[in-house]
């Protein structure tokens, strides 16, 4: 039977390939994957050879070997097992896990997080976003005018419009809340008309008040299908205290500090890794008294970055 001889140069070529096919395919088989995924919260199991922990940037590569999604991580945990937060695209189960070039989160100055994944918070500085509002109100108030010898008495309903400026920081308490806290300024301003002359000391049919407050808000977030969209709803308190003012139908003496009641809803729109537009839909409503009822519709809208 003849044999098969291969020359040096075949030989050596083809031991090259096979060590490069089985190098491979090991790197293959040992990648870290995408193991679960609910909501916008991803386990990865990683391989003996990876070592991740909280702050790194992972990509999601497809089976075509494509970028498909983003990650960080938020805590490590026994059995080489990582909580990663999706941030952008998707991540699917069986996808591989890759470190992001120069995107680890190990520095001189940093711990790794323990191996039960217990050291700390699972907050990731992409977890705070500040940023600016603008926003324009719809502004109500009903109030019950009578006359100095109290024989006249009248409701009368005003309207108008006012504008507010804010400065804003959310930051998630988790996959889903949040805590909001807003800062800034913020006018009402309604006008109105007395049939019976009960305005400016019964002088006028012309009524009107006038406030600007510096305001405080605290609210609590709740977000749906967190995405790009991330839609979410929120509520709270708001504590007003008038700049100024200007009224001909109520008390000014009496116009003071207060505390407005909160609720909204709206999106944060992420068009990038760290940029946010916030737009929102909000109705406050002011303790009401027996003679004064006060509330508001406004919209608001702006921009966040990543603190």
């Amino acid at each position: 039977m003849p044999t098969t001889r291969y020359a040096p140069q075949s030989l050596r070529l083809l031991t090259l390939i096979s060590f490069a096919l089985i190098y491979f395919g090991w790197q293959t088989a040992e990648a870290a994957k995408v193991a679960r995924a609910k909501g916008r919260l991803v386990e990865i199991e990683m391989d003996a050879n990876e070592d991740f922990i909280k702050g790194d940037k992972i990509n999601v590569m497809g089976a075509n070997g494509k970028l498909i999604g983003r990650l960080v991580v938020l805590k490590v945990k026994a059995g080489k097992k990582a909580i990663a937060k999706l941030k952008k695209g998707k991540a699917p189960i069986g996808a591989t896990a890759q470190l992001r070039p120069s995107a680890s989160a190990k520095s001189a100055g940093s711990d790794k997080e323990s191996a039960d994944g217990d050291s700390g918070s699972d907050a990731t500085p992409s977890d705070f976003v500040v940023g600016v509002l603008l926003g324009y109100d719809i502004d109500s108030q009903k109030v019950q005018a009578t006359s100095s010898d109290g024989l006249r008495r009248e409701d009368v309903s005003m309207a108008g419009n006012g504008l507010l400026a804010k400065v804003y920081a959310d930051m998630a308490l988790g996959e889903s809340m949040g805590i909001i806290g807003r800062f800034g300024v913020e006018q009402f301003k309604v006008t109105g008309t007395s049939a019976g002359t009960l305005c400016a000391s019964q002088t006028s049919t012309n009524c009107e008040t006038s406030i600007t407050y510096l305001s405080g808000d605290f609210l609590l977030r709740y977000t749906f299908n967190a995405g790009s969209l991330n839609p979410f709803v929120s509520g709270g308190l708001g504590i007003y205290f008038p700049l100024a003012k200007e009224t001909n139908i109520l008390d000014q003496t009496k116009i003071a500090s207060t505390t407005i009641f909160l609720v909204g809803g709206g999106i944060n729109w992420q068009f990038s890794d760290t940029m946010y537009i916030p737009i929102i839909a909000e109705y406050g409503i002011f303790p009401p008294s027996n003679q004064v009822t006060t509330n508001f519709m406004g919209v608001r809208a702006g921009l966040g970055w990543n603190w």
